[in-house]
Formats: structure tokens, sequence, C-alpha cells
């Protein structure tokens, strides 16, 4: 994996004094520790969770967090994590 394989060789050469680096499971932990890329942060909330990620709607999206906590209000926890469970499964088994 290596984050934004979406630019061409130019694109990366206009936006990199350095080009990232390919990685993998085998890469060492101290390595992978930076290797996060761009997270999106989504409010558990959201009700487009499955379409945004199935869409790809955001190009170089290396990682999703589902919010629980600070973009949501502590009533609606539980709204929110059933609606998590109903996004992803969703996605993971879609037909």
């Amino acid at each position: 994996m290596r984050h934004f394989n979406y630019l061409s060789k130019e694109g990366m050469e206009a936006t990199f004094f350095k080009a990232p680096e390919s990685f993998n499971k085998e890469t060492p932990r101290e390595i992978l520790s930076y290797a996060l890329g761009a997270t999106l942060y989504m409010p558990g909330t959201r009700e487009t969770i499955s379409p945004d990620i199935i869409s790809k709607k955001n190009i170089g999206l290396a990682s999703t967090v589902f919010c629980l906590e600070d973009s949501i209000g502590d009533s609606e926890v539980p709204t929110a994590e059933k609606n998590i469970i109903t996004e992803v499964k969703k996605y993971f088994f879609r037909p």
C-alpha cells in the first residue's frame, strides 16, 4: 500500500519533496505507527456511512473513524451505536 497512489508521477513530484513510500503488513511497527494516512471522522449518527464508503466519495481516504464522542451528544450514543452496526452490516454484507 502507498498513500496518494491515485496521483500521477507528475502529481507526486509536484506535491512532495519526497514521495510517500510503500508499506505492508511486514513493515516494522515503528514505521507503521506513522502510516495512518487520511482519516475521516464520521459522527456515528451519520445515515450515509455505508454509501459514502462504498462510493469512495473521499478520494485518498485511508481509514474511517466512527465517532461516538465529540461529534454527537451524550443522549445520541445509543442511536449512533445502532446506526453504526446497521451501516457496517450494509457495507460488509451487501449482495
